[in-house]
This record gives C-alpha cells, structure tokens and sequence, in this order.
C-alpha cells in the first residue's frame, strides 16, 4: 500500500513538471521551416440540370409531364400569395465553387409574351419598375405585373401544410411571418433592383430592397457546389445538403391586386446554370 502511495506522488509530481514547461515553452530561434501544402484536384468545374414540369399534388408520381405553369382556382377577391399547381423537379450537379443554378424571369427580352416596358423610367427603383412576375395580358407590351417568389426544398411537400405561401418580405411584419424567409422573390435578368417597401432603395441595410440581378446574385441562385439555398441570406450559411441531388422548386405569386377575367403571364420564366 506505501509503494502505491510513493507511485501516485510521484506521477503527480510529473503533471506538474510537465505543465510548468509547457507554459515556459519558447521557439528556438533560426529553427523555423515554413512547408507548403497543395491537393489539386482533376476533372472540370461544371454547373448543369435537368428539369421537369410536374403535378405539385404528386411529383413523383406516373402522371404525364407538364408543359406550362398554371394555378387553380383563382376568382376575383383574392387577397394572399398562392402556389403554383407546378413544381420544377430538377436534378443537378454542381462542382465549380463559384458556379450555380439560377432562376430569374426575362420579361424584356424582344421575344417574351408580353414584353414589360417601365411605367417609370425616370425612377428605375420604384416597385412599378419591376420587371419580375407574371405580367398583365398574353401579347405586346405590359408595365402591370404580380410579383412571383420561388422556394427550393430537398424533398417534396405538401401544399398548405408543410410548404405555406407567404409573402417573402414578411421579415418586416409584426409579428413577423414564420413562413416568408423560405421564399425568394423571383428576380427578372433586367431587374435594376428594387425598393420594395418605398422607404428609398439600399439593398445593403433594407432586408425586404432587392438587388440588381447578376449572375451569382445570392437571391437569385437555387443551388451550388454547398448544397440548395433552403432560406433568405446572402451568405453561404443557408446553403444546405440535398444528398440524392433531386431537388423541387415551388413557385407562387402574389394575386392581391389582379383584376377579374384578366389573364397574366410570363413567357420567359428561365432557369440557367453558370460557371465562375
């Protein structure tokens, strides 16, 4: 028992021996070597998709694909966001870390139907310069549009329950609205960027001002080499891991303002893959 004794003793006084030197520790001058470490990988950077129109009650089911994006049940009065009928199942794939999935309306270019022409071009920030949406009518030129917003999930989801249409600048309600930060506004290519709640356009300190669309616009890009943007941020902390690479990007529009026995459109709803 006395030899036990001695033992532990001394195994405590070798702790502290050893922790008096740690923290005495000093560099040996001259004995530094700086090393460089590199792992280059093979095989080219690539940003690609596949897409399909599906039912949004059943998307993987045997139903036949879809053509175009419609909504049901739509009658005069109504005053809230409603989904889309249509889900874009995609499958991608995304290897170049600046690269990405975008999605944006191009309701300027010559060939959409309509073609949006601004009410206000002296004031290209204002909510009636926006060119993203459906627009008002099937031909010619539009400067009326409903706003469109987009959410992209890893799985499918249920209408009402799971994936709620709500307005995606509800960050600024009170109370806020539990469900806007999954949506995004759906940007258009010509998009100048907008001030969305009149208070003068600064996209930087505003969280509801949109910003001009580019290529890589944080708001505008569904998925990237770190996974699919499932919330609002501008940083690469809401990107999350869709592991089968199937994804379902939901659609609604906002019909508070739109007009008995009328009809809106976009002709030129895109989706684009991008390399840095």
């Amino acid at each position: 028992m006395k030899k036990q004794l001695v033992l532990l003793g001394t195994l405590l006084a070798a702790v502290i021996l050893f922790g008096t030197v740690a923290h005495a520790a000093t560099a040996v001058p001259g004995s530094a070597r700086t090393i460089t470490a590199t792992a280059a990988l093979a095989g080219t950077p690539v940003a690609q998709f596949g897409i399909k129109l599906r039912p949004a009650a059943d998307p993987d089911g045997v139903a036949a694909d879809l053509t175009t994006i419609s909504w049901s049940g739509l009658t005069a009065g109504i005053t809230t966001w409603k989904a889309a009928d249509v889900v874009l199942r995609t499958t991608w794939t995304v290897t170049d870390v600046g690269g990405g999935i975008t999605i944006y309306t191009d309701n300027t270019n010559a060939a959409a139907l309509p073609k949006f022409v601004d009410p206000t071009p002296g004031n290209i920030h204002d909510v009636g310069s926006d060119p993203g949406g459906l627009l008002l009518g099937t031909a010619g030129n539009s400067s009326v549009g409903l706003a469109m917003a987009w959410a992209v999930k890893a799985s499918s989801q249920v209408i009402g329950t799971q994936l709620v249409a709500a307005d995606p600048n509800g960050v600024k309600l009170v109370p806020p609205d539990p469900n806007a930060a999954q949506w995004f506004n759906m940007l258009d290519k010509a998009s100048p960027g907008i001030d969305t709640d009149g208070d003068g356009w600064n996209p930087l300190t505003d969280p509801v001002d949109t910003k001009a669309f580019v290529y890589g616009q944080s708001f505008a890009t569904m998925m990237k080499n770190t996974g699919i943007h499932f919330s609002q941020s501008d940083d690469s902390t809401n990107y999350g891991a869709d592991p089968d690479f199937k994804s379902y990007v939901y659609l609604q529009a906002n019909f508070a303002t739109a007009g008995a026995s009328q009809t809106y459109q976009t002709s030129r709803l895109t989706v684009e893959a991008y390399l840095q």
